[in-house]
């Protein structure tokens, strides 16, 4: 039931518990004790809206790999990625590199500087 309430959230995150409950077949009161444990327990992170790219003139978006040379210190590294402005995430990867970022940017000039 859980995964259900997670999912259901996960896509409509602004959804009233009384649409909730009946969206997953619970009653309100259990839907409600469900949702506030799983955010107790650091299951559910927050909540957040998805906005239009343009309307903040983030148009273009891009992949960008990294990859280390040398001895790095892998955690003070992304979490400084993560710092920069124009990157979305930051994801850990096995292969020919170690790190791909999401970037968004207002064109491809700017993105050009990562």
């Amino acid at each position: 039931m859980d995964r259900t309430i997670l999912r259901v959230l996960k896509n409509q995150g602004r959804i009233s518990n009384a649409a909730l409950a009946r969206t997953v077949g619970l009653s309100e009161s259990a839907t409600l004790e469900r949702v506030r444990r799983l955010e107790s327990a650091g299951t559910i992170l927050g909540y957040a809206a998805r906005v239009q790219p343009e309307a903040i003139n983030r148009g273009s978006a891009a992949l960008v790999e990294i990859r280390f040379k040398g001895a790095v210190r892998r955690q003070e590294l992304i979490q400084q990625v993560l710092a920069l402005p124009d990157v979305e995430f930051c994801a850990s990867v096995m292969g020919r590199c170690d790190l791909v970022l999401h970037v968004t940017a207002s064109d491809t000039a700017a993105l050009s500087a990562y």
